[in-house]
């Protein structure tokens, strides 16, 4: 039976529903399986999803009843307009992070050197870097996954 980017849409967000974010949950994992965005999604919701994208999504639908992180299930976390890739392996960045970089930025001066231990995905250093002016770091971690 072929399927449609709508009603597999549909059918994710019933499975999640317990949650908060079920529709914004359901959405990027469409997104991630089928390669596309939110815009592709809303300009041509009749297009096919083919049968292995829908077991594939089914799949990853599965994880996140579980409760498995969102970010975990795609790889990916957005952390101050930058994408990350987060694992099991690394804490995911938030709010409580993002305003730790706000301050660190606050107290940096151009031409700074930061040294960042145990970086994980590497998000408070390279976000220093790319909002900072002329500034130089290193990112070291204990744990070879991250």
């Amino acid at each position: 039976m072929a399927y449609t980017y709508r009603e597999v849409y549909q059918e994710g967000t019933a499975m999640l529903d317990f949650l908060p974010d079920a529709r914004i949950d359901a959405r990027r994992l469409l997104e991630h399986v089928c390669g596309t965005t939110v815009q592709t999604l809303l300009a041509d919701p009749d297009r096919p999803v083919s049968p292995g994208e829908y077991e594939k999504y089914l799949e990853l639908i599965s994880r996140r009843q579980q409760r498995e992180p969102l970010a975990y299930i795609v790889g990916e976390q957005e952390f101050m307009g930058l994408p990350f890739r987060v694992s099991p392996h690394v804490l995911i960045p938030g709010q409580d992070t993002e305003n730790l970089v706000e301050e660190a930025m606050r107290e940096l001066t151009d031409g700074s050197r930061i040294l960042d231990l145990c970086t994980g995905s590497g998000c408070i250093l390279l976000s220093l870097l790319q909002y900072s002016n002329s500034n130089s770091g290193v990112g070291t971690d204990l744990s070879r996954e991250a």
